[in-house]
């Protein structure tokens, strides 16, 4: 039940309808940026259980790891996060 798998085991025809549009709107519309980026398939890659209900908004602590890296990775490759390992060395 990895992925976005979850929507198959919505007995809410009418939600998964929802939820499928408005992930294609966000991935249309919203530009992968700073400031807004999606994570609509982080779990893609993944064939263990990520949530913890049918909803596909609530993460185990699997799905709360694989989150967390991507952002550590967005972070990374953005060079959001700014170091100065010399002057924390300096200050010890």
């Amino acid at each position: 039940m990895g992925g976005t798998d979850y929507r198959s085991n919505s007995a809410d025809v009418s939600y998964e309808a929802l939820l499928e549009s408005a992930y294609e709107l966000f991935e249309v519309n919203i530009p992968d940026t700073v400031r807004y980026s999606s994570f609509t398939h982080v779990f893609d890659q993944t064939s263990e259980s990520v949530y913890t209900d049918v909803s596909g908004a609530h993460l185990n602590p699997p799905g709360n790891q694989i989150v967390a890296e991507e952002i550590l990775n967005m972070i990374v490759e953005r060079n959001l996060l700014k170091l100065d390992l010399q002057s924390e060395v300096r200050s010890n």
